[in-house]
């Protein structure tokens, strides 16, 4: 069997392999290198956050403060690379658009953020041929960098963005090859789904009886599946343009459907900006969803390449979009892309008092979706600096969320206490004098570190 490579950056929640052996996993080994060596960085506030995520990586159990402050590892290693900014879920090209196959050509031949990665590749297969998962656009630095280094001909592309864009990787990688086959389904990774094994099918069509599974489907492939699938799901987020009701949903290609049967309550991902949605509408749905504990997240709109239900103008794709995902469009109350950020911007803080957003797309995030508990948030930690401080007072104790982004310093006899409550320790608040605890209880409610009890 041609052994199989998997490139940074894929959603390491879900497992790819498909029983394949020896698979040589750089996506892993990629991430465990940020998680270990990411810099701390000059700037006071982002040592604490460095120092945040480094406590919270270490932590055996997986979760969001996982996923945020392994988002957090990877953007501050590749912060200073010429060519690529990145996230554990996200990749964007410096001046450029994964949608233009120069401008990633360009990208993996001045990025330097792989090179320990296509150098161990080099080091596991030194000849012989070996297929390469590109399942989505941000592996495609990495992936063309791989290919390169080990020379096309020995290379196979497979995976879901390989197989739809075949013709134009084969011309930007002249000798290789791509699967002419529709790749297999995930399965979500045992850590992130209590060691169960659930299939993580790309569509409802790929889904199989009797076995338990998770998706993120639009709503119209949310709205195919039947009520025997429905019993053994382990989790749904359905992305969707408009949410007037569970019983007429718009998906993101236009379609009206009704998800009031499903069978399962979905969270939802929902989509700012599209044709004819406008902000209020968007912001009244938004909270609706999140007092209801379901918005799983916030992302732009954009019109996908393929048959779809708007009523909406085309535009000619830029040039040198030969990769494309997207199209240019224009329609009537329509927002423009700068009110649709400020949008997303006010309602992150609007919603976040009534629900947990998802840290990113992954497939871990369908499954432990509202899993966790305690009430001391797992994204917060309590950070000892011995540098000045973010606020110019020199070294001590932080309270730092990466969920919230804030940070606040603590007293120094309250320090102890509150890494006491950190761990666990919930009745050390209770030891405390009724001013000094009621204080420090709202000053940790406040900056979303504590659920104070009822």
């Amino acid at each position: 069997m041609t052994p199989l490579i998997i490139p940074p950056l894929l959603d390491h929640t879900v497992d790819f392999r498909d029983g394949a052996t020896g698979a040589l996993d750089l996506n892993a080994h990629f991430l465990s290198r940020a998680a270990r060596d990411f810099p701390t960085g000059s700037d006071p506030l982002t040592a604490l956050f460095a120092a945040a995520s480094a406590q919270i990586l270490v932590r055996p159990e997986r979760g969001f403060a996982h996923l945020r402050a392994l988002t957090f590892a990877v953007r501050a290693m590749g912060a200073a690379d010429p060519a690529l900014r990145t996230a554990a879920d996200d990749v964007e090209i410096v001046g450029g658009t994964t949608e233009s196959s120069a401008d990633v050509r360009s990208a993996a031949a001045r990025s330097t953020l792989f090179a320990p990665e296509v150098e161990h590749a080099l080091e596991t297969f030194p000849s012989g041929p070996v297929a390469v998962l590109v399942e989505t656009d941000q592996q495609l630095p990495a992936a063309v960098a791989l290919a390169n280094r080990l020379g096309p001909l020995r290379v196979r592309l497979c995976g879901t963005f390989a197989h739809t864009h075949r013709t134009v990787l084969m011309e930007m990688l002249p000798g290789a090859r791509v699967s002419p086959t529709a790749p297999p389904m995930g399965e979500v990774r045992g850590e992130w789904s209590g060691g169960e094994p659930v299939a993580w099918p790309r569509h409802p069509r790929d889904w199989r009886p009797g076995r338990p599974w998770a998706a993120w489907w639009d709503a119209s492939a949310a709205s195919t599946i039947s009520s025997q699938a429905a019993e053994n799901c382990r989790g749904l987020v359905v992305t969707a343009a408009r949410w007037e009701s569970d019983d007429r949903v718009t998906g993101a290609d236009g379609a009206v459907t009704d998800l009031s049967a499903l069978g399962v309550l979905p969270a939802v991902e929902l989509l700012v900006g599209a044709p004819g949605v406008g902000a209020g509408e968007v912001s009244r749905t938004a909270r609706a969803l999140a007092a209801e504990g379901r918005l799983a997240g916030l992302r732009p709109f954009r019109l996908g390449t393929g048959p779809d239900h708007w009523e909406v103008t085309r535009l000619p794709a830029p040039t040198g979009h030969d990769l494309p995902r997207w199209s240019p469009f224009t329609a009537p109350a329509t927002m423009t892309r700068d009110e649709c950020d400020a949008v997303i911007r006010d309602l992150l803080l609007d919603t976040a008092s009534l629900t947990e957003l998802f840290p990113g797309r992954f497939a871990g995030c369908a499954v432990l979706r509202g899993a966790e508990r305690s009430r001391w948030n797992s994204s917060a930690a309590v950070v000892t600096t011995d540098g000045t401080g973010p606020d110019g007072r020199g070294p001590g104790d932080f309270v730092v969320n990466l969920r919230s982004g804030s940070a606040f310093r603590l007293h120094p006899k309250l320090a102890p206490v509150v890494r006491r409550l950190s761990r666990g320790d919930h009745a050390v608040l209770d030891r405390l004098p009724h001013r000094t605890r009621g204080k420090l209880s709202d000053q940790l409610v406040r900056a979303g570190a504590w659920q104070a009890p009822a």
